[in-house]
């Protein structure tokens, strides 16, 4: 009775393991990768990020293009004139119904309401800025390069990440079906136990021992049954889709042939690297623009104004009201800072001691690159010479387990040697997965290092993102919002 009810536990729970959200008919790897591409979040918004740094290129240019601008000006202004002494007589000031005693003896003065009216077209070109210009060029494409980097390493992180998760659901529905078997196994025994104790041929402490196995493997089911469900949920949150029914391990890419080759390739391929160098160089060239601020400046002007109800004062009692008024003026213009009270002089400290920095990180980031190929590459050669061994102990713990069964239905042996033959079926079984789970992400961890997990080197079917595209669409645009 009791082997029929653990049965139909068995049954229950694989019941509602394939009722669990997400299940699905099962996918390729390069299929669930090609999901991932098209919608993760992430990498949306990493592509979004270096649309961003294009307009800096954008900005850039704009400082070789003149700066035209157009000002209009309506207001009032009261003005309040005096002036030296004159002869005494009364003098019209020329505004309706207004006019002034002057004394020549007394100061005079003229109150007036006056019109202010005025548009004013301005141009400026500049002609040199210290190489101002030509570095902040420079500086957005080394920020745009680093910008470029960054996305591709979102991406293989984003692609690793849905591998992975993957993986792991291959990796715990094994684990699942072996604690299954395990469990299978067990009521098969405890079936014989309890037959032979009923018969009294075997003792109580080997059906104990029975049922003590059946417990512990009934413990390590449910465990592989919460893992495959984590897993599951972990697959929802990168892949942004029902976790199909994943039984087969996924194929990646082969590995370099040494160790040698692999160290070669991270230098110009790994994509931390290459950011930390486009960083230098940006910061190299922000020191530049900072340098520029403390050399002259040329432009070349050229203003058009008009005015309209202009009124000129040379003394009170003399003035001129022009209807309208145009003036053109046009030169160079030449500026020298001279002292800013410092600032200029601290950024270019602050953009040394950038430059400083930013070579350290290259310094690191290549440590931390070849440590990372170094590590990968001990454990893809440990995990493939564990994989070797778990199989060699399969074909023997086969062996010995099923010649223990007939022993001991012989009486050679006892229940406890019969278990603990199983037992080590089972774990060998397991140390095979473990090595195979391993072996996948040691190489996984190896690629993604040289940087040869993006779409396009795993030449995954779908529409690839052409960075290039939306950089040269703003890169010289001078109008528009969008």
């Amino acid at each position: 009775m009791r082997g029929i009810l653990i049965s139909l536990y068995i049954i229950w729970n694989g019941v509602v393991l394939i009722l669990l959200p997400g299940n699905a008919w099962a996918k390729t790897l390069a299929e669930v990768l090609a999901v991932t591409y098209r919608t993760n979040p992430a990498l949306q918004s990493a592509r979004a990020d270096l649309r961003e740094k294009d307009e800096l290129l954008a900005q850039a240019i704009s400082g070789y293009w003149p700066q035209i601008s157009v000002t209009a000006l309506e207001g009032r202004q009261d003005a309040r004139i005096s002036g030296g002494s004159g002869v005494s007589n009364t003098i019209n000031t020329g505004l309706a119904g207004q006019n002034s005693n002057l004394s020549s003896q007394e100061t005079q003065f003229t109150n007036e309401t006056l019109t202010d009216r005025q548009v004013e077209l301005t141009a400026v070109l500049n002609v040199y800025a210290g190489g101002r210009d030509e570095a902040n060029v420079n500086y957005s494409r080394s920020v745009i390069a680093a910008g470029l980097a960054q996305l591709q390493s979102s991406e293989q992180t984003v692609l690793s990440a849905a591998t992975r998760a993957y993986t792991d659901i291959v990796y715990y529905t094994l684990l699942l079906e072996l604690a299954s078997q395990s469990v299978e196994d067990l009521l098969k025994l405890k079936e014989m136990t309890d037959s032979l104790f009923s018969k009294q041929l075997t003792t109580i402490t080997s059906a104990a021992q029975v049922d003590s196995n059946l417990a512990s493997a009934r413990i390590d089911y449910d465990a592989s049954m919460g893992n495959l469900q984590a897993a599951k949920t972990r697959y929802i949150a990168v892949v942004g889709e029902a976790a199909p029914e994943l039984t087969d391990w996924p194929k990646l890419p082969d590995a370099p042939d040494s160790l040698e080759q692999s160290l070669n390739h991270v230098v110009t391929d790994n994509l931390d690297i290459r950011f930390a160098k486009n960083m230098l160089e940006a910061s190299k060239y922000s020191l530049r623009v900072n340098e520029a601020a403390l050399l002259p400046v040329i432009d070349l002007y050229n203003s058009l104004a008009w005015y309209w109800d202009k009124t000129r004062y040379t003394n009170p009692g003399d003035f001129s009201e022009n209807d309208s008024e145009r003036l053109w003026s046009f030169g160079v213009q030449f500026t020298m800072p001279i002292y800013q009270g410092g600032e200029n002089y601290s950024k270019v400290r602050q953009s040394k001691q950038a430059v400083i920095s930013r070579q350290f990180d290259l310094n690191n980031t290549r440590n931390q690159a070849e440590q990372q190929v170094r590590a990968s590459w001990i454990g893809l050669n440990t995990a493939r010479r564990q994989l070797q061994y778990a199989l060699n102990q399969i074909k023997y713990a086969t062996t010995a387990y099923q010649g223990l069964q007939a022993e001991f239905k012989s009486g050679s042996v006892t229940m406890n040697d019969v278990l603990t033959g199983q037992t080590e079926l089972i774990d060998a079984q397991a140390s095979k997965y473990q090595a195979i789970y391993d072996e996948i992400n040691s190489l996984l961890d190896l690629l993604v290092a040289l940087g040869r997990f993006q779409a396009l080197s795993l030449k995954l079917p779908v529409d690839y993102y052409d960075p290039e595209k939306h950089l040269k669409e703003v890169r010289y645009k001078r109008f528009g919002l969008d």
